[in-house]
């Protein structure tokens, strides 16, 4: 369940929400914001970075429905988002490259077995996860595939290490281009 979500880009998207909900259609995440003026934009997420241990997720979503009459700079939204409560599924991890996490940085502080989360992760879904050593930062991770392990009865999450970086904000100004025109975060 999600706690609490605010809007990184753009900077002045009105907060005069009445809800939101998320839900999938023909395998897209879709999100609907109903708005108090009357408008019903509906995005479907094109990214998402789940953050751990920190239970936070960011969302680049882009509206699908451009026929509401909405300012065209919120075709595209960052959100930021917290879950609430402790993370109920318990994940076995596999690194495919390993090998170079450890080469690079030999002393890194992170469960590399398990994950606790409070949604399932899919392909594509990028993971940030906190090292806790003297460097201080965050792993960042493409998952590839997640498959049941009858052994471990844990599902396990097979993921890329693709770079270190000392903050959140790298990351998620990976995902903004041409398209969506989005500032980058300081």
């Amino acid at each position: 369940m999600i706690k609490e979500f605010v809007i990184l880009r753009p900077p002045d998207f009105p907060y005069r929400l009445v809800s939101l909900y998320g839900y999938f259609y023909n395998n897209h995440h879709l999100i609907n914001f109903y708005h108090a003026a009357g408008m019903n934009l509906i995005y479907e997420q094109t990214k998402i970075c789940y953050v751990f241990p920190q239970n936070e997720f960011y969302q680049l979503l882009k509206l699908q429905n451009t026929q509401e009459p909405h300012d065209p700079k919120y075709n595209w939204l960052l959100m930021k988002g917290i879950f609430g409560g402790e993370p109920t599924i318990q994940a076995h991890i596999e690194i495919e490259n390993e090998e170079i996490l450890e080469q690079l940085h030999p002393d890194n502080d992170f469960d590399k077995k398990h994950l606790k989360l409070h949604r399932m992760l899919e392909c594509d879904d990028e993971i940030a996860i906190s090292d806790k050593t003297s460097t201080k930062g965050f792993h960042h991770f493409l998952c590839n595939a997640v498959f049941s392990d009858i052994l471990n009865y844990l599902p396990t999450i097979s993921m890329t290490y693709l770079q270190f970086y000392k903050n959140l904000y790298p990351i998620i100004n990976l995902w903004f281009d041409e398209e969506n025109k989005l500032m980058p975060l300081s």
